[in-house]
């Protein structure tokens, strides 16, 4: 039953990909545009920043705050 009201959860990583994706593509085709480039390249340029924050900054946070935590400051 549980299974049914969470869906599959294989299928989750594909439909994030699928998402992103488009929005990517979608910027793009707004950063070609000569009225509304500037805001295709900053949507861009927020997804990669995104991106890095989020696979650099933030696991490096997470092990700070584990050691933090464990030295009892």
């Amino acid at each position: 039953m549980a299974g049914k009201l969470t869906g599959n959860k294989g299928q989750r990583p594909y439909y994030v990909n699928r998402v992103g994706s488009h929005y990517f593509k979608g910027s793009a085709l707004l950063a070609s545009d000569p009225i509304f480039g500037g805001l295709g390249v900053a949507l861009i340029s927020g997804t990669v920043a995104a991106v890095f924050v989020s696979l650099l900054f933030v696991p490096v946070l997470m092990d700070n705050t584990k050691a933090i935590n464990a030295s009892g400051v």
